[in-house]
């Protein structure tokens, strides 16, 4: 099942429809390293920051990108947080699967998953 979920659900991460709705805000910081946020998209947004799905925030809610995540540079920042995005995916694989797990052990089936079955909360 794991492939499958994942397959489907970075298809989902990949190829959300609509416009990208978070831009990243880098900031500087006294010690010299970088810290990075997500901001709401507005028309006034920098057309070269680059941008992210709803469904890329929430998957790095979990993992502070509310307050900032901090680097060396804004490189570092970005490498952080590609890893950090494929991590969000594996993690919510894992609860899915341990979801379905438990639900298979008390003799519920659930004869589909697809990625509109999983829920995502932002807080």
């Amino acid at each position: 099942i794991m492939p499958c979920l994942w397959g489907s659900l970075y298809s989902a991460v990949v190829g959300e429809v609509g416009a990208a709705t978070y831009f990243m805000v880098f900031t500087g910081r006294p010690d010299g390293s970088v810290s990075a946020t997500l901001q709401p998209r507005t028309s006034t947004t920098d057309a070269s920051a680059p941008v992210f799905t709803l469904m890329e925030y929430a998957l790095l809610v979990p993992f502070g990108i509310r307050g900032g995540i901090t680097g060396a540079s804004e490189a570092v920042v970005m490498e952080s947080i590609e890893g950090l995005r494929t991590w969000g995916m594996l993690r919510i694989i894992g609860q899915a699967t341990l979801g379905l797990a438990v639900c298979h052990d008390s003799g519920i089936f659930h004869r589909t998953v697809r990625p509109q079955d999983i829920l995502l909360d932002l807080d």
